[in-house]
Parts: structure tokens; sequence; C-alpha cells
């Protein structure tokens, strides 16, 4: 419906409406996504609108507007220049508002795209479905009886013990999954509670039998509304995870919810308790209640880091509606459309609003915190108008409060009544870009578990005596670039569990740092580390490596001070203090900047554990360790080293070709002039090419003397700037037969996306003879090759490709000759290509041509030659083509062009006769063609 039909609108309404839970939001996701829907439109977009629904906010969230001038009329200029002219879709999901005129305000609005626009719909409600639709409404019905069935038994029975056919047990699962009226998301919940019980039953048909008679027998069933069924799950909580789910309410519809900040806002709290296990930290203890809940489906959507740990996760609409209602009156967030209760609350969050002190709204808030008593949490996000000076007079009333999220409040000197929250146990500071200073007052918080300054970037000094926060678990300060040191005795605060970065100086060196017990997990960056000073003379740390023992950190970066003159001890200090470091076994990240040693750390080719490597600018490194066979290695970067090879041999005996980087994807080598091959003697045997197994990623920037790289046939995308066309040579002979170039045989690239060349002058030709499997590449950007000639010539399958960027290659004579078929192509570029007579000469089919872009082309005398229908082009921009005599011959049907610019062209005589009705046309300096 969205690519195939059109329904004589500049933008149409497609409202997609069902009960909550039917997987409304995941359809419309599967859409959003499609290769189609990619394809088709120029431009998408997604909101979640939710409960407010204000033009003005949601203007802001399609442009992603971040300015400080947010005017209605400002936003208007923004949304017109971002979808003018374009075919856009947009998503507004989950929409409550049953109010026409406002809906008539956002048609309005949105009228300015270009033709077959498409906005997608979300929602519960007929009427919303009713006031937007432009054609008759999705109406999304829930699974059917049989797909309920086998949802139900994957989540509630034992793979192998699932109720036979026709039995009583089946019977009465059915029973159950019926009561779901075949929501997805109630059978997940429901069918996750019954797991527990029937797992763990003797009887699980008179487990299934007293949960239907008991359970579900308590429950007002109503047609259009599940979240009574969802409650049951909820009701079977144990009641630590009931307060860590109703807590949730706190974040607004959609919102993605930091795990790590979630945990530790269940810590401030006392959600968390301790358990038998003393080698089991709250934090720990914390993400198993994520887990649990996770596991349940109260929440959805995780995102994964390369660790392998869940970073991010969202809660399912019915699933917040579910937390609101359970959290009753105790919790609250405020909007643009606040609904204040003379209550005391415990838990505030202010989000999407607007402050404004001429509005009855803003005067309310402040009336309502100034009758809060017993607050217990205060988040601030997403609002604007407040400053901190405005809300500090309230503090002193929050006697009670234990956290406190104050991000982006332009805060430059903390209140000292902050220091009386005596039961404060989080405070986050981040983003206060003026903020200099902690005051020495701070460390009177002394249950504080939290502290974030994040991103304050202005930030130079913590408090002197902030060992004194003994209970302090989680320091982050990452991007305070300005912080100069860490506090003096730093070592001694033995609760840590999280620093992200430690300041190196002659007054808090390693010593500090060593001596802090092994809780310190997650990512550690050490930064200002200096050459000149000798570390590992150090009497608390020469016979002892500073990281040893943190077994829990999984991200370590060491980034010297840039240097600008030599210094003999340099190579000396920097290898001792690298030798010396001797991180755990188990480190999953490495980063390593400025680092002025010959050679690395003996320990880092044993490092198994590794993920993703980065080596950046450092200068005098002779060689560089052996990584190849590290088996978790993912991501590799090598930039600004003295190298001149890779690996240390190429031949070895023991050489086993399954572990050549086994796991490796994505591949980075930089600003290495010195680096000439792979190995350290190049090898002259092409039966002995080694391939990367996985790679897919590769950038070479400034290595002009490499010449040398193993093979890499399941290649995406390949970025070679600067550097010698020989390093992919051997690759690209592979694919027009390398039987022929190696006697062996190695499979075509058939996974090739793209490909993007600058400034390489041995590059000759690009991808030419007998390549007959490129059916994924996409698009091709060459710049500054002054020797190429030919891209693309007599290639055929590219069904795939869509755009082609070629700059600056003077000697470039054919450009895609002679292919019979280019379905997928859209969009191609010229300049100053002098010696390009013609164009896509020989293409009989360009369906999907959007745009042609041609600049500065003196040889140019034909363009598109025998083409007899471009559908969708839309834009053609033609200039300084001295000798180009015709356009686009013989073309009849040119019914989607928009724009035509045409300029300095002398000898240009004719054009299609559909050139003079476009409106957007503009012709100049193109006198043969002015006098017909």
């Amino acid at each position: 419906m969205l690519v195939e039909m059109e329904f004589g609108e500049d933008v149409s309404f497609i409202p997609m409406v069902g009960i909550g839970g039917l997987g409304k939001t995941t359809l419309a996701q599967y859409v959003f996504n499609d290769l189609k829907v990619e394809n088709y439109f120029e431009l998408k977009m997604w909101v979640c609108v939710s409960d407010v629904f204000d033009v003005k906010l949601l203007v802001e969230k399609i442009v992603n507007s971040n300015t400080s001038n947010n005017s209605l009329e400002n936003l208007q200029n923004e949304l017109r220049s971002k979808i003018s002219g374009k075919k856009y879709l947009l998503v507004l999901d989950d929409v409550w508002n049953e109010n026409g005129e406002e809906w008539d305000k956002l048609e309005t609005l949105l009228k300015c795209g270009g033709k077959g626009s498409k906005v997608l719909v979300t929602t519960r409600s007929e009427m919303v479905a009713r006031i937007t639709q432009t054609v008759q409404p999705l109406k999304v019905r829930g699974l059917s009886k049989d797909m309920s069935w086998s949802l139900f038994k994957r989540m509630a029975f034992k793979k192998g013990q699932e109720p036979v056919e026709g039995s009583k047990e089946m019977e009465l699962g059915m029973e159950v999954v019926e009561k779901c009226k075949g929501v997805p998301l109630a059978i997940k919940t429901i069918g996750r509670l019954l797991q527990e019980k029937l797992w763990l039953s003797r009887d699980p048909q008179k487990e299934l039998s007293r949960f239907l008679n008991n359970e579900f027998a308590k429950i007002d069933q109503n047609e259009n509304d599940i979240l009574p069924t969802l409650k049951l799950s909820y009701n079977h909580l144990p009641s630590h995870l009931k307060h860590c789910f109703a807590y949730c309410r706190l974040f607004p519809k959609d919102h993605e919810i930091d795990v790590r900040e979630l945990v530790r806002l269940w810590m401030a709290q006392g959600f968390i308790k301790c358990s038998n296990n003393k080698n089991q930290c709250l934090e720990d203890i914390g993400y198993e209640y994520f887990i649990n809940l996770l596991w349940r489906s109260f929440f959805q959507e995780p995102k994964i880091d390369g660790f392998g740990d869940i970073m991010t996760c969202k809660m399912h609409d019915l699933m917040h509606d579910l937390a609101i209602k359970v959290a009753g009156s105790n919790s609250v967030i405020i909007d643009q459309n606040p609904k204040f209760s003379n209550e005391n609350c415990l838990h505030v969050s202010l989000v999407n609003f607007d402050f404004d002190l001429e509005t009855n709204n803003s005067l309310e808030i402040f009336e309502f915190f100034s009758q809060q008593k017993r607050l217990r949490t205060l988040l601030l996000h997403h609002r604007k108008g407040l400053s901190f000076s405005e809300l500090q007079d309230y503090l002193p009333k929050f006697k009670c409060l234990r956290a406190l999220s104050v991000p982006f409040m332009s805060i430059e000197v903390l209140p000292k009544n902050l220091c009386e929250l005596e039961h404060l146990r989080y405070l986050n500071l981040s983003c206060n870009y003026f903020l200099k200073l902690l005051p020495s007052s701070l460390i009177r918080l002394q249950n504080l578990q939290t502290l974030s300054v994040v991103n304050c970037e202005n930030l130079i000094k913590l408090p002197q005596k902030m060992k004194k926060l003994v209970n302090l678990r989680h320091l982050m300060i990452e991007g305070c670039c300005r912080l100069r040191e860490m506090p003096p005795e730093f070592g001694y605060m033995s609760s840590l569990h999280t620093l992200d970065k430690f300041v190196a100086s002659e007054s808090s060196g390693f010593h500090e740092l060593s001596n802090l017990i092994n809780n310190l997990q997650g990512r550690l960056a050490i930064k200002k580390l200096r050459h000149t000073i000798n570390y590992s003379a150090s009497e608390t740390t020469s016979k002892q490596a500073v990281c040893e023992g943190k077994h829990n950190l999984q991200s370590l970066s060491l980034e010297w001070e840039k240097v600008y003159e030599n210094n003999n001890n340099m190579v000396e200090n920097d290898e001792m203090l690298l030798e010396g470091l001797q991180p755990p076994s188990n480190l999953k990240e490495l980063h390593v900047w400025h680092f002025m040693g010959v050679r690395f750390g003996s320990w880092l080719s044993s490092l198994n554990n590794l993920v993703k490597l980065k080596l950046n600018m450092c200068y005098k490194c002779q060689y560089l360790p052996k990584l190849d066979q590290l088996r978790s290695l993912e991501e590799l970067m090598v930039s600004g080293v003295e190298a001149e090879y890779m690996c240390s041999s190429g031949e070895d005996d023991d050489f086993d070709a399954n572990l050549f980087f086994p796991s490796l994807v994505t591949l980075t080598i930089g600003h290495c002039s010195n680096l000439k091959w792979w190995w350290w003697k190049k090898e002259v045997d092409g039966n002995n090419i080694r391939s990367f197994p996985r790679l897919s990623n590769l950038v070479i920037t400034d290595c002009p003397n490499l010449t040398s790289m193993p093979l890499f046939p399941t290649i995406e995308k390949v970025k070679l700037l600067a550097s010698s066309s020989m390093s992919l040579e051997d690759t690209f002979k592979m694919m027009r037969g390398s039987s022929k170039a190696h006697n062996t045989t190695h499979p075509n690239i058939s996974l090739l996306r793209s490909i993007h060349i600058r400034s390489c002058p041995s590059l000759t030709s690009l991808l030419v003879e007998e390549i007959d499997n490129l059916t994924s590449l996409e698009s091709i950007l060459i710049e500054d090759c002054p020797n190429l000639t030919s891209v693309l010539e007599g290639i055929d399958n590219l069904t795939s490709l869509k755009s082609i960027l070629i700059k600056d290659c003077p000697n470039l004579t054919l450009v895609l000759e002679g292919i019979d078929n280019l379905p997928s192509f859209r969009d191609i570029s010229i300049e100053h290509c002098h010696n390009l007579a013609s164009l896509l000469e020989g293409i009989d089919n360009l369906p999907s041509l959007r745009s042609i872009y041609i600049r500065d082309s003196s040889d140019l005398t034909l363009l598109l030659e025998r083409i007899e229908n471009l559908p969708s082009l839309k834009s053609i921009y033609i200039r300084d083509c001295p000798n180009l005599t015709s356009l686009l011959e013989g073309i009849d049907n040119l019914p989607s062009l928009e724009f035509i610019y045409i300029r300095d062209c002398p000898d240009l005589t004719s054009v299609p006769d559909n050139f003079r009705k476009v409106k957007n046309s503009f012709i100049k300096n193109c006198p043969k063609l002015e006098e017909r």
C-alpha cells in the first residue's frame, strides 16, 4: 500500500488501528525498515507521540531540532527545508489525539512534501483512525488460534514436553490462550508466568486448572482491555521487583532506558537487597533484577553492546500503562499536559516541558514543588526555560530526596543547600558546561553512591577531600576535558565500582589507581600520561602491575600527552609503563594513544578475549605485536605508526588458516607512511595468499607504500584514501577469476556493497573484465584519481547499484558502458572529468534514475543515448560542458521531472520537448539552444 498505491493527495494519512499489544508498532517498524520502502521514499522519519499531541513539539521531533530559538515559525521553516519536494514517509506511533483541528494544523505543515508522501499512524483509537484516514484504516487483528497456541507453547512448556494433541492439558492451555485474545504481549507474559509454575509442578494439568479457576476468574475481562491480564503477571512478582517495575513509570513512553543508570536509580531507592553470596555486588544483583523483568516481557527491545551486556531497553506502551496504574499517585510525570495532585509524591520527573512563568502550568509546578515534603526522586529531562537557580530554593524542602538528576541546566555554581540533602544517593550533573568546580562541602553527602559530571567541559577540579565520600560507588567524569588531576589520596576510595576516567599527574600517579581495590568494572580511560615521568620507578608500582587483579574491567584506554619534541627517555619510560600495566586477560577493548615506545607490551598478543583494539598516533612504534591469532578480535585500528609491516611472518610452519584473524569484521589502517607489506617478507607464492574469513569493512588511509594485503572475500565496504591501489589488486584480480591469477579458487565478492576511493594515482581501472557477481554493489565514490580511465566496463548483473559519484578524474573515458540493465540505479554525479565523451552509453533501461549531475566535462558530447523511458527522473543539473550537443535524445516520457538546470553549454542544440513544460527549469548561456 505504501509503495504501490497513490491516493491523489500530496500527503496521504494511513491509520493502523487495533487494541494495545497486538504489535502495531512492531508491524510499522518492519514496514519502515523494508527495502522496498527504503528505495521508494527519499526521506523516512519516526516520531513517538503517545499522550501529548502538541503540534510544536511534534514538529520539533520531526526536524530533530536542538536550537535554542524553537519558536513555531522557526520550526516550520526547518520542517519545510527538510521535507520540501521530497517523497517522505512519516510514522506517528501511538497516537491518542481526537481533536480534528490539531490534526488539520499538522497536515497543513506536512503538505510541502513531494507527491506520494505517506504518514502512517498507529493508534488504539477508532476515532483517531476516522479523523486521520485518507484511505480505509488498516485494522490489526490478534493472532489466530493456532499461532497463539504455538507462541504460548514456546513460552510455557519445556521443549519436548508440550501437551499431547487432544489432551486435557492442551484443552486447559487453550482456555488460557483464548483469554489472551490473540495479543502477543499477553501470551508471552502469561506464558512466562506459567512457565515457573509448570516446570516445577508434578501435575501441570492441575496447575493450569488452578490458574484458570483462581487467577483468571478474579479479573474483569473486557474485549478491548488486556491490562488486567498483564497485571496478573505483575501480581506474581516478588515485592522488590514490583518496586523496580513501578519506578519505571518515571520514563516517558518509547524512552530508551539506560540499563546501568536504571540499576543505579534502583540502588538509590533501596530496592536492591544484598544476597547471601558475598562475592555478588549490588550492581550485579540489580542487573539480575532487570534480566528477570526482561524475561517476563516487562521490558523489550534490548540493545547489546560489544561485550554482550544489555545497554538499553524500552517498555511496551501497555507495560508503561501498567506501571502508571500500579505506581498510583506516588509517581508523577510532568509534561505539557500536567495533572497535579494535592498529595505528596515520592517520585517526580519532568519531560518535554517548556517553562514560561506567564503560564498557569508553570506557576502550578512551582506551587506543586512547594508542597512536596516526601520527595525521593526528582528527574529533570527534556525541559526548556527552567534554570537551576529557580529550582534551588525548593531543595531544603526535599529532605528525603535520594535521587536528583539535573543535566543541561546551565549550572555555574552548585548551591550550598544541596549538601543539606543528607539522604541523597544519586546525583547527575552531566552536561552542565559552565560548571567549573564542585564545592568542598559536597563531601557532606555521606550516602552518595553515584556522581555523574559527564561532559561538564569546563570542570577543572574535584573536591580535595573526596576520599571522605566512603559510599561512592560510581564516579563518571568522561568529557571533563579540562580536569587537571585527581584529588589527593584518591586511591582510598575503596567502594568505587565505576571510574570511567583517571587523570594522571605528578601528584596523582598510578600509585593512586593501583591502590583502588579490585572492584573497578566497565570502562576506564587513563588520560594525560606524561612521557617524562618514569611511573614504573614508583615504590608502589615497581613490583605490581597497575591493572592486575581488576578482572571486571572490560575496556581500557591509555592516552599519553601529545609531544612535539624528541626526548631520549620517552621510549624507555613509555615501554616500561606499558609493560608494567599488565591488564587482565579477560579485557575486551583496548585503546592506546600517543605511545612513544618502539614496541608494545609483550602481554598484548595474549589478550585472547580482546574484541576491539585501537593503536593511534604511536609515531615511534616500529614493531607491531602479533595479532592475527587473537580469536575474539572483531575491530582493529592501526593509525600513525612507523612499522613497515603488519605481521611478523607470513610463512609460519604451524600456521592455521582458520586462526588468521578468525573474528575480524572491521579493519582500519591509517597514516602509516612506512607501511609496505602485510608480512615482514613479501610473499611471492600466490598459492599462500591468505584470506580474512569474516572481514566486511576495510578502510586504508594515507598508506602510499602499502602494496600487499591478505584477500578479503567477504568484504562489504571498501574505502581507500591517499594510498596505493595495489593493496586492493589481489582481491580484485580474484574477482575476475582467481583460478587464472593464482591457480586456486576463491569465491567472487558477491557481498561488496560500497567502494570509496580518493587520491590514488596508481588506479587506472575499477572493476572491469569478466566480473559477473556484483549483485550487492550499491554505491561507488571516486575522487582525485588522475590516471583512472574506466569504471565498471561491461559488467552484468549490477542489480543493486544505486549511485555513482566521480570527481576530478581527468582521464576517465568510460563509465558503465555496455551494461544491459540497471534496475536500481538512482543517482549519477560527474565533476571535472574532461576526457569523458559519453555517459551510460549502450544502456537500455534506467527505470529508477532520479538525478543527473554533470559539471565541467569538456569532452562530453552525448548524454544518455537510446534510452526511451526515464519514469523516475526528477532532477537534471548540467554545467560547463562546451562540446555537449544533444541531451537525452529520443526520450518520450519524463513524468516525474521537477527540476532542470543547464548552463554554459555553448554547442547544445536540442533538448526533449518535455523540458519546456517543467516549472523549475533554468537554461543560461546556451546560445544555440536559445536561438531555437
